[in-house]
Formats: C-alpha cells, sequence, structure tokens
C-alpha cells in the first residue's frame, strides 16, 4: 500500500486517534483502492497523458497518408513533459474509415488504415507514448457532418447485427490481428460519448439510436477484440458518470447542472455554445434545455456493468477492462470526478478521467487536477485536447505541460511505463544565466541502477551540485545502463561590463513631463550614465529637457557595452500613451495569422496586428499604460474587416474600479476601419476592450489602439478603502530586471497565495502563503536569481484564481 502523504501533529493522547479516524476516512472514501491502476506495459500504472484526439478529423488512418512530423511533435512533447498515454480516436464518424459496399456492409478497415496505424503506434513507441485507440464516436451519427447516406449505413450498423458482425469480421479483428502484442496500444476504446446519439440521452443535431444499441455493439466488439489478441484492454468512454453508476435508477429531482432550464437566456445560450464546441455538435439553445431536462429526468444506471452487456449481446467475453468518463464544468457536480474519490461510484473497475479541461474547478486550481484525481484512487487523467490548444489559448497548453511534469517528478514509478537504467530525466540549472559573480545550482535525476557521471566524475543517480563558473560554461552528463543517455547544459556568465537592461518608461513623452530611467548592469561594473558615475543597478525619474534628451549608459569592465536612448519628446496633446504599453488578450490565434501578437497593438506599427481566436465566447484586451494618464480619446485600428460590431472600452487606475468609456453595440468598424472614440476625460493607467460576437465566429484583429491625453498630476483617484472585488494587476515594470511589483486586491479577510512559476509550470518563489485583511496590497518580487524569460503570477484566495504573465529580460 502507497503511503496517503497523512501527516499527523499533535498531541501524544490525540495522535492515534486522529490517525486512526483519518484512516477510516480513506477507506470509506475510496483514496485505499486496489482498482486505482490500468495495467499496461507489464505493470500497474497510472494513466497520466493526454487527448490528441486527432490530427486529420476521421482521416488519420486513410484514405491519406498520416501527418507524421505532427504526430511525432506530438508523442515528443508529451513524453518530454512526463506524459505516459494518448487517446487517439480511428474512424471517428466513418466517413474515410472503414470501407463499406452499396448495401452498407463493412468490407474492410481501409485500403491503408493498418499501414498508417502501424506508423503511428511506431512513433508512439520511440516516445514511450501508450496509445488508447478510439474506434468511433458520436460523431458516427451528426446531421451537420455526413450525408444521408452515411448517416444510415452507421445507423445500421449501430442498430443490425449483421451490419455490426460485418464491420467486427470485416474491419475491427483485422486490425486487433495485424496489430495485437504491439507495445504502444494501451487500449483499444468502442466509443466516444455514445450516449449522445442515444434516445435517452442524446442531444440535439444527432440521429439517435437506443442504448441497447450501444450496449450489443459494445458487447459484441469488446468480445471480438478479447478473442483477437487475449493480452489486450477494451474500455469505452461515457460522457458522464450518470450512465456509469447505479446511484439514482429513476428521475432525481433537483438535479440539473448549474447552466440548466432556470437559466436566463443568454446564460443558456453560452452554455449551449461552450456545449456544441466541446461535443462538435451544433444544438441550439432550446434544444440544450431540452438535453439537460432529459439528463436530470433519466436517472443513474450503469449500462456497461458485465452482466448488463451480457444480456444485451450474448457475448461472455464482451465486457469492459476499466471504464473512461468525461467530464465538463457545465456537466453537473453530482457528476464532478474531482469532488468525489473514485469509490464514491461503487464501481469494480479502474475508472479513467479521460476528458476535461485543465482550468480550476470548484476551488482546485489547474495545477491540483491530476494529483487531485490520482490521490482520490482514480486510475489515470487525461485532458481536453492537443486539438483544442489553438482554441483554448496559451495558458491551456502551458498548464497542462506543467501538470504532467509535476506528476512525473512526484509519482514517476506509477506514470512511467518503459523505465529504463541509463536514461537521464532531469538534469538543469538554477539559473542557466549568471552574472560574474553568482552562483547557480544544477539538478540531475537519472533512473535508478544508472551509472552516471558529471564531466566524467562519479555522482549519485539524483543529487544537486552548487557551482560558480566565472566564464559561460557546458556542463556534461553521461548515464549508462540499459541505453547510454547523454545530456548537455550550458550556464551562460556575464561578463562584467555588460549592459543587461536599459530603459525609459515611456519612450514617448511630452514636453514638460517626466520619465523614468531603469537599468541594471552586471555587478562589478564601472557604469556611467552621461558621464557621471551610477549604481550598477538603478532607476531615477526626471523630467527632461527637450535640448537635451539623449542619454548614454556606458560599462566597462571584461568588455565595454554602451547603449543610447533618444526620448520622443512632443507636444502633450500628439503623445500616443499606449505606445508600447503592456498588453494581455483572452487569446491568440497563431495558426490563422502566424505573426499575431497582443504586443503588436501598441508597436507604433500600423501593418503587424494581434489575430483573435475564433470563437462565440467575450474576449479581452487590455493594455497596461504604465503610469496614470488622463485619456481624452482611443483610437482603434482594426485589423481590416475583422472588427467588433459590438464592444465596451473600459479604463481603470488600479483594476479594481472600472468606468465604461464607450460602448457600442451596431459598429461599422470606422472609416477604413479606424474608429476615433471621444468625448471623455478619464484618469487611468489601464484601458480594456470587451469585446462580444454577434455570431457563431468572434475572430477579431487589432492592428494598433492610440491614446491621447495628458499625464495625471494631483489627481487623487478614488478608492475605496475596502476592494469590492478580487483583482490581480498587472505587475510593473514588465518588462523588468531584476525587480517588479505587483499589486492586487482582497475584498474580505481570508488565506491568500500568490505565486510565480516558471514557463512549464514549476514554482520559482512563493511571495506571500498567509491570512490578510481586506484590502489593497502590493507584493515585490526579486528575480535576480533566475535566468531571463517568460513566467506567470498568480494568486489564489478562496475560490477565486487569476494569473498572469510577466516578462524577465536581463
Amino acid at each position: 500500500m502507497k503511503s496517503s502523504g497523512l501527516i499527523c501533529v499533535t498531541g501524544m493522547n490525540r495522535t492515534v486517534a486522529g490517525c486512526a479516524l483519518m484512516f477510516l476516512f480513506l477507506i470509506s472514501t475510496g483514496i485505499v483502492s486496489s482498482q486505482s491502476r490500468v495495467h499496461y506495459a507489464g505493470k500497474d500504472i497510472f494513466i497520466s497523458g493526454i487527448n490528441i484526439a486527432w490530427v486529420n478529423f476521421a482521416g488519420d488512418i486513410g484514405p491519406n497518408p498520416p501527418d507524421m512530423n505532427q504526430f511525432r511533435t506530438e508523442f515528443q512533447t508529451v513524453h518530454a513533459n512526463g506524459g505516459n498515454v494518448m487517446r487517439f480516436w480511428l474512424h471517428t464518424n466513418g466517413s474515410q474509415t472503414p470501407v463499406f459496399n452499396g448495401s452498407g456492409f463493412v468490407t474492410g478497415p481501409g485500403p491503408v488504415a493498418i499501414q498508417n496505424l502501424k506508423q503511428i503506434l511506431a512513433a508512439a513507441k520511440q516516445n514511450d507514448i501508450g496509445l488508447i485507440l478510439c474506434l468511433w464516436s458520436h460523431d458516427m451519427l451528426n446531421q451537420s457532418e455526413l450525408d444521408t447516406v452515411e448517416l444510415h449505413r452507421n445507423a445500421r450498423l449501430l442498430n443490425d447485427t449483421a451490419y455490426t458482425n460485418a464491420y467486427i469480421r470485416n474491419a475491427l479483428i483485422p486490425m486487433v490481428d495485424s496489430l495485437k502484442g504491439n507495445p504502444a496500444i494501451a487500449a483499444w476504446e468502442i466509443f466516444n460519448e455514445p450516449e449522445g446519439i442515444s434516445n435517452e440521452f442524446g442531444w440535439g443535431g444527432d440521429d439517435h439510436v437506443p442504448m441497447k444499441s450501444i450496449q450489443r455493439c459494445i458487447n459484441l466488439m469488446a468480445g471480438a477484440i478479447h478473442r483477437a489478441d487475449p493480452s489486450a484492454l477494451v474500455t469505452s468512454g461515457a460522457v458522464t458518470f450518470q450512465t456509469l453508476t447505479d446511484f439514482n435508477p429513476g428521475p432525481v429531482a433537483g438535479r440539473l447542472p448549474k447552466t440548466a432550464a432556470n437559466s436566463s437566456a443568454s446564460n443558456l445560450q453560452t452554455a449551449a455554445d461552450n456545449f456544441n464546441i466541446r461535443h462538435r455538435s451544433n444544438s441550439t439553445a432550446e434544444e440544450y434545455r431540452e438535453y439537460i431536462e432529459k439528463l436530470a429526468a433519466a436517472g443513474d444506471t450503469n449500462y456497461y456493468r458485465d452482466d448488463r452487456l451480457k444480456a444485451v449481446g450474448g457475448d461472455n467475453l464482451g465486457t469492459l477492462d476499466f471504464y473512461c468518463v468525461h467530464y465538463y464544468n457545465g456537466d453537473g457536480d453530482n457528476f464532478n470526478p474531482f469532488l468525489y474519490p473514485c469509490s464514491h461510484w461503487g464501481l469494480n473497475k479502474p475508472v479513467v478521467a479521460a476528458e476535461f479541461h485543465v482550468n480550476e474547478e470548484n476551488g482546485i486550481p489547474h495545477s491540483s487536477l491530476y494529483p487531485t484525481l490520482y490521490q482520490n484512487g482514480y486510475a489515470g487523467a487525461m485532458a481536453w485536447s492537443w486539438t483544442d490548444f489553438p482554441v483554448a489559448g496559451p495558458m491551456s497548453e502551458i498548464q497542462t505541460w506543467a501538470t504532467l511534469s509535476y506528476m512525473f517528478a512526484n509519482y514517476r514509478n506509477d506514470v512511467i511505463i518503459f523505465p529504463t537504467t541509463g536514461s537521464i530525466y532531469v538534469f538543469n540549472a538554477t539559473p542557466g544565466t549568471i552574472e560574474k559573480t553568482d552562483t547557480t545550482i544544477l539538478r540531475w535525476d537519472t533512473e535508478p541502477g544508472s551509472v552516471v557521471t558529471l564531466d566524467g566524475n562519479s555522482v549519485s543517480v539524483k543529487d544537486t551540485l552548487l557551482v560558480h563558473p566565472l566564464v559561460t560554461t557546458t556542463y556534461t552528463m553521461i548515464a549508462r545502463g540499459v541505453v547510454q543517455d547523454t545530456n548537455k547544459i550550458v550556464v551562460t556568465v556575464l561578463p562584467t561590463g555588460r549592459i543587461v537592461i536599459f530603459r525609459a518608461i515611456p519612450v514617448q513623452i511630452g514636453t514638460g513631463e517626466p520619465v523614468i530611467l531603469v537599468w541594471h548592469v552586471v555587478k562589478g561594473s564601472t557604469v556611467t550614465l552621461n558621464g557621471a558615475f551610477v549604481p550598477a543597478a538603478d532607476s531615477i525619474s526626471m523630467v527632461p529637457d527637450p535640448a537635451n534628451s539623449s542619454y548614454t549608459l556606458i560599462a566597462k569592465g571584461d568588455e565595454q557595452d554602451s547603449i543610447t536612448i533618444d526620448l520622443q519628446i512632443l507636444s502633450p496633446d500628439q503623445v500616443d500613451r499606449a505606445y508600447q504599453a503592456y498588453v494581455t488578450a483572452s487569446s491568440n490565434d497563431t495558426v490563422a495569422y502566424a505573426f499575431s501578437d497582443p504586443q503588436h497593438i501598441t508597436d507604433g506599427n500600423n501593418f503587424s496586428r494581434w489575430q483573435a481566436a475564433a470563437s462565440p465566447a467575450v474576449q479581452t484586451v487590455q493594455l497596461d499604460l504604465g503610469r496614470l494618464d488622463s485619456i481624452n480619446q482611443v483610437v482603434i485600428r482594426w485589423g481590416n474587416k475583422a472588427y467588433a460590431k459590438m464592444y465596451s472600452l473600459q479604463a481603470s487606475p488600479d483594476l479594481v474600479n472600472w468606468s465604461e468609456l464607450v460602448y457600442q453595440s451596431s459598429g461599422n468598424g470606422g472609416p477604413g476601419y479606424v474608429e476615433t472614440l471621444t468625448g471623455f476625460n478619464e484618469v487611468a493607467r489601464y484601458l480594456q476592450l470587451i469585446l462580444k460576437s454577434q455570431s457563431s465566429n468572434g475572430a477579431y484583429s487589432i492592428a494598433e489602439i492610440l491614446a491621447s491625453g495628458s499625464v495625471a498630476t494631483g489627481v487623487a483617484v478614488q478608492n475605496s478603502t475596502i476592494p469590492a472585488v478580487y483583482a490581480l494587476s498587472q505587475n510593473y515594470p514588465n518588462p523588468f530586471n531584476p525587480s517588479t511589483q505587483i499589486n492586487f486586491a482582497v475584498p474580505k479577510a481570508g488565506h491568500v497565495e500568490l505565486t510565480v512559476y516558471n514557463a512549464i509550470g514549476q514554482r520559482v518563489a512563493e511571495l506571500i502563503n498567509r491570512p490578510l485583511d481586506a484590502g489593497n496590497y502590493l507584493a515585490k518580487f526579486d528575480a535576480s536569481k533566475l535566468s531571463s524569460g517568460i513566467y506567470f503570477y498568480a494568486i489564489r484566495a478562496g475560490s477565486f484564481f487569476q494569473a498572469k504573465k510577466m516578462i524577465l529580460l536581463k
């Protein structure tokens, strides 16, 4: 039995009783369970992975060759971040494979289906990735994806045993026979969310069949797989726990999801839109309402229990080896695997949470979703999905890699499927770039039993070493065993005399307005600013002389470096207050437009732009001007026709108190797609555009946002002592070196955590972790020991969670 991680620190007389009660709790909630692993590659593992789910929807195994470059990229990336299994869809909707004859019978898997599958499996094995091969999806009866002939033949395959057996005999068994024993096959999965096409649970936009037809197909196909390959595991993917439990066989009052029948029309439409995106459906809001009412009335039944599958299909081998279940926010707390231990569902097989979004869930942060499932006795966790990353945004991808890396670092024995001596798992330097007088820590972790050397010297399989290189140095680690692995890292040492950063904030100012000069030079350097000696790292605020607005920083040491900044001093009414402001956006579509970047919005270049991901959801763009300005005009240069017809322009001095400057409900983008917004005079540091689509495609594009006004001086910004809402401000300055400050607001007393993570999700600093009273706070972050790069900082207070990006530039 694995340790539960329980630590009892109490008085002696209370310790035994307390631990005993906790032990009873663990047993009663199922955290201690014998059904919490999937047997794969000769061992019991926790599946820690992600859905592919496809590269070419329904066409990855034919008739065209698969995109092997993309598959290799995905397998390599998941492996590099510690993942072990991916879920991959095969026929999906039957439009490309298998092969049907004119009578609707399946005659083969497809001319290149097996060949393509072998290629994909070989690439997976090269990266130590196992695949769950999902045969069919609810898409096989999707009215918007298929024509009438395709819908009818798929319905016959589901409803008529003769057609089902033709598929089994001519396509499924040949695939299993050709691939049995392949080490990259973790399991076969019969269906993805078949309930969506059932009479009992089906949603709009699909044809429907009885659940008994689905049960019969699962029974017959699972039996065929077990006969063709007795070592194979078989599963099926339930849309929620409602069809996987026997809690309540009849209707259950008050069990609608939160986005249910009593929701407002707008909320219901938003819920329907999210549902359609998630399930590739096209349900109307009313159809979605009918669907969730149907769920509430249906009750709970485990349709996939062994005896029920056998009773419908008649094949004694046609049972599932483990269960897969999906969960998304909006499915209702009653079916939430993150709120209940696995034993809660009363099942006697391992259960894998095979689809969910890596977002905060009921107060559980994204970083804790996989560990929560692990600790609660589930057999695996698989995020949805590589396919969705362009839509969900960069944070979704970063969060997924971070949590996979966390699982590998903390539960490696349970997630590694092909452990091999000689493997190097971790070898890095923190920080990777240092100044000449600094030190850094080398860290490594290799497979136990390996023989390991660092620069030719024997070291243990896992350790750390403090080093003090005086010049840029390469460190080489070699691990030997069944394989030999070699990793090299370079620690960059910045010499004295090197200027790391020299910036003016802002670069463009009005006559008589102040500017801040910020610089950082490698310690031990001799530094002058316009000929006067200054510290190696400092900042000054001044009102420049228009006749002498050039500033030169010179550093001397091992080398000599110099940077000159020429300020743009204009008439105050000509200054663009948004120039080079830091921009954050809710999405960034580099697929449709490879050069898209939110920072293009304030770069002064009308030919660069930001492109939003196409989505019906509300999208936001936020500018941090860096200081308080009195704004009286904002110009939006849209990316041609990709303008927002409906939007709100808002301003805030502190990210807590917001004022709406402009509300546009039926805009036309303006002449030449340039809109000039006036009629206000607002003191603000932050500007925000809230963009609302009037269609299903909110693919906005903005080339530039300009703001006119003046520096706010002597202005008393009204702000309540007690903030109204939680808020996390953009750090300032940003980019920064080596320190920055972060403002945040707490509307009520409680425990607050403010944490900094690197780009792969590793925690690098904990700024706040204690109870705080309600109020506005400022935290300072010193990154002098970290290397340049992108970092994220996140606040958690009760159920509130928010994260933002910052850039360390040394």
